[in-house]
């Protein structure tokens, strides 16, 4: 039988035969809402599983984690039947606010007291799906704040924050040429010196001299790394500060009035980006201000393409940042090259940390799940779907010795094979940038490693030396 493979983000399109982990419902247990006669939830371990992979697509994106996820099938969508009027008509009777995601209307986030909820419904002839999970945001904002990941306040901005203009047109006088700019992504050749942290974190290296002249040195809302007159803030991800999106406008003036403007006062000559043709969106606003703390003016931009978080620069004007930059700012426009931005995205590069041994002690972990969905090229009918889960776990003890496990879930369901590795051994540290392991998979190994700053905790990188193609992230379990 032909067959072609889906991604998996549809997966369960087709309908479910029903059993003993598929049984009916009258009512939703995240949201409280009643449900149409004939629903029915999935409480099978490879459906949630899926189901949270397809609701991490938003999640992922304000580092928001998932519980109690729900999977309801509804009866398929009839004239007059349960559609989308009908779920945000029950969902507001429940008292829920409801922000739908920008550019997939899919998704909505929903609020409700101090619960968040991340949902998805996806109606069609055939099947209605309609899924629900509580999103456990990072602890960044005040407790009785109620800012939605898709960057909209329930409160007023807070005292200070700058009002701000309709978007004018990017302009400066200067003539731009490079005179610096950072090093490329890579391990430095030489590596950078790193200094003892002090009592505002619990990891020994709090800052780290690079190579190039730059300086980074962990903070608790950012990671500031400066060079000569000019200062950048690594910020770490805030749900507030909002989602990515192709409102441009939006986005970048509310991400400047959540993390810059509160810091600064007299707002002038504020301008937005308003887009240029790319894969990955680069949103980029600058402004003259009066620093609070200081009193001086100087200018900042704020600026955030792919992965970069939204990065923070501030210089004492707008041709000390074009002149370290090289970017000219009467140009950027709907056309422009995307390679423009290069000096500005390796900014995010700068958010690491040498690791040393007390540092590592206790279990890290990564996970990784996936799958294919398989339907017939003739009829469209469900052919089977093929999974894929590992989680791989280091644990580090004080004296140097670890246990590393690695454990791996694929195949069809119904046919999955499981499969599992072990290894233990002494770890050593030929530098405070790379971590060597005694026995892994039954040969000694050495790794890349470092680590990066969030709000609150560290993420450990590590690479295989063997394999230098990327590196991948554990956290502390």
């Amino acid at each position: 039988m032909k067959s072609f493979a889906l991604f998996v983000l549809l997966a369960f399109s087709a309908p479910v035969v029903a059993q003993k982990n598929v049984t009916p419902v009258s009512a939703s247990s995240v949201t409280g809402i009643s449900l149409p006669a004939g629903s029915k939830k999935d409480s099978r371990f490879i459906s949630v599983a899926a189901t949270d992979i397809l609701l991490g697509i938003e999640t992922n994106k304000v580092k928001a984690s998932l519980s109690g996820t729900e999977v309801l099938m509804l009866p398929a969508a009839v004239p007059g039947g349960f559609n989308k009027d009908s779920l945000s008509l029950k969902l507001k009777a429940k008292g829920w606010s409801i922000v739908p995601v920008t550019d997939d209307e899919r998704y909505s986030w929903l609020y409700k007291e101090k619960r968040t909820v991340i949902s998805y419904f996806n109606a069609d002839s055939k099947s209605t799906l309609l899924y629900f999970a509580n999103a456990i945001l990072p602890e960044v904002q005040k407790p009785e704040e109620k800012i939605s990941p898709a960057g909209h306040a329930s409160q007023e901005s807070p005292a200070g924050h700058a009002s701000l203009a309709s978007p004018a047109s990017l302009s400066t006088s200067s003539t731009p040429s490079t005179i610096s700019t950072p090093s490329t992504p890579s391990t430095p050749s030489t590596p950078p010196t790193s200094t003892a942290s002090k009592a505002s974190t619990a990891y020994f290296f709090s800052s780290t001299n690079f190579d190039d002249g730059w300086k980074g040195t962990e903070r608790s809302d950012w990671v500031e790394v400066v060079k000569g007159n000019i200062t950048v803030l690594l910020h770490y991800p805030n749900p507030a500060a909002g989602t990515p999106s192709y409102d441009y406008t939006a986005v970048t003036s509310n991400a400047w009035n959540i993390l810059v403007a509160g810091r600064y006062s007299n707002l002038q000559n504020f301008s937005v980006l308003t887009g240029a043709v790319a894969y990955e969106p680069a949103y980029f606003g600058t402004g003259d201000v009066t620093d609070n703390a200081s009193g001086k003016r100087m200018f900042v931009a704020l600026f955030r393409k792919g992965e970069t978080g939204w990065i923070e620069i501030i210089c004492p004007d707008r041709n000390a940042f074009v002149q370290a930059f090289g970017i000219d700012i009467n140009k950027p426009d709907y056309y422009t090259d995307s390679s423009m931005w290069d000096p500005l995205s390796k900014l995010s590069w700068y958010n690491r940390f040498a690791v040393a041994p007390a540092d590592l002690t206790g279990k890290w972990t990564n996970n990784y799940s996936g799958m294919l969905q398989y339907v017939n090229v003739y009829t469209g009918a469900n052919a089977g779907m093929n999974t894929h889960s590992s989680s791989q776990t280091f644990e580090f003890e004080a004296g140097g010795n670890y246990k590393w496990e690695i454990s791996v879930a694929s195949g069809f369901v119904g046919s999955i094979k499981f499969q599992n590795a072990k290894s233990s051994g002494v770890a050593t540290h030929p530098n405070n940038w790379q971590i060597h392991f005694s026995d892994l998979e039954g040969k000694p190994k050495t790794y890349n490693a470092y680590f990066s700053c969030i709000k609150g905790a560290r993420i450990l990188w590590l690479e295989d030396t063997s394999y230098p193609t990327e590196f991948t992230g554990y956290g502390r379990m």
